[in-house]
């Protein structure tokens, strides 16, 4: 636990982005280092703020992502006794067995990946589309590349 860093929102915005939003249905929140965020507050003398305290105090976008995964978190301390770390465990395991449940009983599949697989690949040919275009002379050729474009964001909007 500690500061929630703008690198970390974006590992998990590539993985929306080449698995689809859907990966979010699927994901569980795993904050660690509970134990020094603890210490950090003992080191001052001040009372140390539950773990929903943290999870307010988390950037927007954090706190967004978090939402949209049900909010679906655990903190762990890394340096916790045995007890303490069989009980995150279980806890851990009941988050991804609700998961699980909200989602039918299935895990993220190769179907899943697939759909977003396609996906990003019609991406990738709107893109390439879109160099074509700017690199054209023809103007015949820019009208057909714009065409092609236009069909392959109907295909994406469809799917």
């Amino acid at each position: 636990m500690g500061r929630f860093t703008d690198q970390e929102i974006e590992v998990l915005e590539h993985y929306i982005k080449y698995f689809g939003q859907n990966i979010l249905n699927y994901l569980v929140f795993v904050f660690t280092h509970l134990d020094s965020w603890r210490e950090s507050f003992e080191d001052r003398d001040a009372s140390v703020p539950s773990e929903d305290v943290y999870i307010k105090s988390l950037p927007e976008k954090a706190k967004s992502y978090l939402e949209k995964c049900k909010n679906r978190y655990i903190c762990m301390d890394n340096r916790a006794k045995e007890e303490e770390k069989e009980k995150t465990v279980k806890k851990l395991i009941e988050k991804v067995e609700e998961m699980l449940s909200k989602n039918g009983n299935s895990c993220y599949t190769d179907k899943n990946y697939e759909e977003a697989e396609k996906i990003l690949q019609t991406m990738m040919t709107v893109n390439s589309i879109r160099d074509e275009i700017k690199n054209s002379e023809s103007f015949l050729n820019k009208v057909n590349l714009y065409l092609k474009l236009m069909f392959q964001k109907i295909c994406l909007k469809l799917k």
